[in-house]
């Protein structure tokens, strides 16, 4: 009983078969199997044609030769012995090509016929009708060819001429081109594999190179790309769009590496602040008093450790999940008013006139599809910067811009600030950036840097756009204006209530079916 096959053995099988399942020999399969089946059609119409233009040759000369021999009994009739003269030189002047002639009377009988004459054509009689025939007819008998014509005399005896050959000389001649043709035929059965084998290589080495590329890339080497060989054809589009692939996923790593970084950074400084306020408030020479006052120091740099990471998570999420589409309709003009009020007790004691105008103009343009907390949020925002950066005496101004060209409403947000110069304008959007040389803070307090970034990531993820202009103060009066620009919300949105408007409604049926218990 013979052994079973080793685990090797059978992993050498399977490598050798997955080697052979390769592009290339499919390909090379393909081209061969295409290019042999248009070989042999190609081959065979070629054949098959030739055949056909042989016996209309061949027919085309019989034809002539009856139609000759035709007007010679017109002439010579009734002197049959030159017309039998004349049959006798057409059959011995074409004799290789295996010629005969016939002459016939009106009842078929054969008044002469040549020395080659088959008897499969001396007996056939099909051709011996009454009627008198304008052009000659041709008749296959076995294997052999020929033309006759019935042609009407002076005295009125019709006679018949048959004037034909053997169409082995014909299929002889087919044969030749025939073994040509399957020479032929052969050579480019052998060719064509290796010829297909050739180019199937050359067409997939880009695809070769661009594995092996692409097997060399590493996580930590985010500078590696594809070949890009400069033809513009299929593979170098493929391995241009997959190098944007990676350059965009290099630049989505790079910001998350300084992200973290960034991170740590300012993480680090307001933790080193809350543990040098507690070993202080450990120390037993402190009174009660300044323990007190160290507490509420570790107290307020933890509320700011907290919202440092309430804005991580924001932009986190922001980041790395895609926004769900918003559909609830939000009345920006509401959002903007009710903020407003709200920073209306901090801006006066610091100084700072606030107000809010409406400026959109027409109803319902001023409403947008979002999350109602979210773009509260980022009016927040807004205003806490502002607030922090105009000096006592100055102003803040809110105001909506309805743009009905493109169906869009701007919320701007402009103080009197200090302005910040053009460069840092440029850059104020990335996270924790922070123009320190030109925006005096009114509280001294510094921020996180994170504000401007939150806005940027929310008004995108609701398809709108984010725009800060300033002046610096040493230009002249100095200025900033935030533009916040969101799409109006659906015409069908735009009808249905507000989420403030929902609540109101809710909680006036809660009042009044409690008025009526």
């Amino acid at each position: 009983m013979p052994s079973p096959p080793s685990k090797t053995t059978a992993s050498t099988l399977r490598q050798g078969l997955l080697h052979w399942a390769t592009l290339r020999l499919r390909l090379t399969l393909w081209n061969t199997a295409v290019v042999l089946f248009a070989t042999l059609a190609t081959l065979g119409a070629v054949l098959f044609g030739a055949r056909a233009a042989l016996f209309r040759e061949a027919d085309a000369v019989l034809a002539g030769e009856v139609a000759e021999i035709v007007l010679a009994i017109r002439d010579l009739h009734p002197d049959t012995q030159a017309v039998t003269d004349e049959l006798r030189r057409k059959a011995v002047g074409h004799e290789q090509r295996g010629w005969f002639t016939q002459l016939l009377d009106a009842s078929g009988s054969t008044l002469w016929s040549s020395d080659g004459c088959p008897h499969e054509v001396l007996r056939f009689s099909d051709t011996t009708t009454t009627e008198i025939t304008s052009d000659p007819e041709l008749v296959q008998v076995g294997d052999y060819r020929f033309a006759w014509q019935k042609v009407d005399t002076p005295s009125h005896a019709p006679l018949s001429v048959r004037i034909g050959m053997s169409t082995a000389y014909l299929d002889e001649d087919v044969n030749a081109l025939a073994r040509l043709l399957i020479a032929i035929g052969v050579g480019i059965s052998v060719l064509t594999p290796v010829g297909g084998f050739w180019l199937a290589v050359r067409a997939t080495r880009p695809i070769a190179d661009i594995l092996k590329a692409a097997a060399r890339l590493q996580p930590t080497r985010l500078t590696d790309r594809l070949p890009v060989r400069g033809t513009n054809d299929e593979l170098d589009r493929l391995a241009a769009t997959v190098n944007r692939l990676l350059d965009q996923i290099a630049q989505h790593v790079q910001r998350q590496e300084t992200f973290i970084a960034d991170a740590a950074h300012e993480l680090r400084g307001p933790l080193a602040a809350v543990r040098n306020t507690l070993e202080l408030a450990m120390s037993p020479q402190l009174a009660a008093e300044d323990i007190q006052q160290l507490l509420e120091e570790a107290i307020e740099q933890t509320q700011q450790l907290s919202k440092l990471a309430s804005d991580l998570l924001v932009l986190a999420e922001s980041s790395d999940a895609p926004p769900a589409p918003a559909t609830d309709p939000v009345d920006l003009q509401e959002v903007a008013t009710s903020m407003v009020d709200m920073f209306s007790g901090v801006a006066e004691e610091a100084g700072v006139t606030i107000t809010c105008e409406d400026t959109s103009g027409r109803p319902h343009t001023s409403r947008v599809a979002g999350i109602h907390t979210r773009l509260r949020e980022v009016v927040s925002n807004l205003l806490e910067n502002a607030l922090r950066f105009t000096p006592r005496g100055g102003s803040i101004r809110v105001s909506l811009e309805s743009n009905p060209a493109d169906r869009t409403i701007s919320l701007v947000v402009e103080d009197t600030g200090s302005g910040i110069t053009e460069a840092d304008a440029a850059r104020v959007f990335e996270r924790f950036y922070q123009a320190n040389s030109s925006r005096d803070r009114r509280d001294g307090r510094r921020g996180g840097g994170l504000g401007l970034s939150i806005c940027k990531a929310i008004v995108e993820s609701h398809g709108g756009s984010i725009s800060l202009k300033s002046q610096p103060a040493g230009k002249g009066p100095g200025w900033t204006r935030v533009t916040v620009t969101l799409p109006w919300a659906s015409a069908s949105a735009a009808e249905q209530p507000t989420a403030a408007q929902a609540a109101a409604t809710s909680n006036a049926s809660v009042e009044a079916r409690g008025g009526e218990s």
